[in-house]
């Protein structure tokens, strides 16, 4: 058998074994690896969400047109949602980052101070930080970003 011979014969061989493979592990896999989750407790929008400790963490909202300042939990062992403490200032659109237990809100949206109906771009950045610490269901004032942000992301 010459080289070119082998090599082909060598190849069908791998390909025909990952079609297998393939073909098998698709026949094992369930058929949507989504799962329904516990519907959230209220109607809310535009709330940005964080992992830690193997729960949800979801910060923000709006609501009528208002910037909502929510925190809520969800657990996925227990399929549920828990009311936390609400953000020292109602915003939406912050950046969430979580490190070392600790959750991290940063900047947002708030309505401007010179009308009390906000439309579309009248929403304000801000430079706000806080620190949410889920062990005892708190938040502290951090210094200020070095510039105001809102819809922003953090990792």
């Amino acid at each position: 058998m010459s080289k070119v011979s082998k090599r082909r014969t060598a190849m069908l061989a791998v390909m025909t074994a990952s079609l297998v493979f393939v073909t098998t592990a698709l026949a094992q896999m369930p058929t949507s690896p989504w799962k329904k989750g516990a519907p959230f407790p209220e109607p809310d929008e535009e709330l940005y969400g964080v992992a830690s400790n193997g729960k949800l963490y979801v910060f923000g909202g709006w609501d009528g047109g208002k910037a909502r300042g929510a925190a809520y939990e969800y657990d996925p062992v227990t399929d549920k949602w828990t009311k936390k403490t609400p953000m020292p200032r109602p915003t939406h659109h912050s950046a969430l980052a979580a490190a070392n237990g600790k959750i991290y809100v940063m900047g947002g949206f708030v309505p401007p101070k010179d009308t009390a109906i906000p439309v579309g771009g009248a929403w304000e950045p801000i430079d706000n930080a806080w620190e949410y610490d889920p062990a005892n269901d708190s938040c502290k004032s951090l210094p200020p970003l070095p510039g105001k942000r809102g819809a922003a992301i953090a990792a």
